[in-house]
């Protein structure tokens, strides 16, 4: 079942995606999100979300705080050395009567795609291997997985899945350590927050033959907040037993 559970999931999620990253269909991505998260509620024996560690347990919105902090300080980071390094500029920045209705639109988007994204490639692994698998091989697993479920983007070169792989490897460090969903989603959240609003909202653009690419810079700034996320004192959450 737990595989059937992932096609059906998979499906949902890419059905979601490719109605906006292909025909910009915004009702196409908000009717297969809703489909993501209604199977995703009932596939758990009807548990809820709470299997995919993302259960309103206590000091659930503390933990959801902290990772949109990393996010916006990871991803702050690599713009800040973009523009410094000259490998992005800034052509324009909209008023704020323009700014803030965008970013409330792109906030809700991100937010279905990012949880859901979560729940595919981390909270799906987590919950079905975490008594299998050790914690490093959970998280290189993964990795693997997240990076595997951006294979459309193959053309991108291997500077793209590298950068992938090893933000694939920050996200799942804190549901290891922490047993919620809650602080990888909060980074992952506020990453694509910030990139909409950087890329989406104002305007920049990649400045050709630079010292440094974006995603180079951000492959860096990634690889140095790994340990820094791994240390930091998260506390495990109480959950009630997985349901086979």
């Amino acid at each position: 079942m737990k595989y059937i559970g992932f096609v059906i999931l998979w499906s949902c999620y890419h059905l979601a995606e490719s109605s906006m990253y292909y025909a910009n269909n915004a009702i196409g991505f908000l009717l297969g999100m809703a489909l993501f998260f209604v199977c995703a509620w009932q596939l758990p024996k009807h548990r809820g979300l709470s299997s995919w560690g993302l259960g309103l347990h206590k000091g659930w919105w503390k933990m959801l705080l902290s990772g949109m902090l990393i996010g916006f300080v990871l991803y702050g980071l690599q713009f800040t050395l973009a523009i410094y390094w000259r490998s992005e500029q800034l052509v324009k920045v909209p008023s704020w009567e323009v700014i803030v209705p965008q970013l409330a639109y792109w906030s809700l988007g991100t937010a279905l795609s990012s949880f859901s994204e979560d729940i595919l490639t981390r909270g799906y692994v987590y919950h079905y291997y975490k008594n299998t698998l050790s914690p490093t091989w959970l998280v290189i697993a993964s990795a693997l997985l997240y990076w595997f479920n951006h294979i459309h983007r193959l053309t991108d070169g291997w500077v793209t899945f590298g950068y992938l792989f090893v933000l694939g490897i920050l996200l799942m460090i804190p549901l290891v350590k922490t047993q919620s969903l809650w602080v990888t989603g909060g980074i992952h959240w506020a990453g694509n927050i910030f990139f909409h609003l950087s890329h989406s909202i104002a305007r920049t653009q990649e400045v050709p033959h630079s010292r440094y690419s974006s995603n180079i810079l951000l492959i860096f700034c990634i690889i140095v907040l790994i340990p820094i996320v791994g240390v930091l004192p998260f506390s495990p959450v109480k959950k009630p037993k997985a349901m086979p």
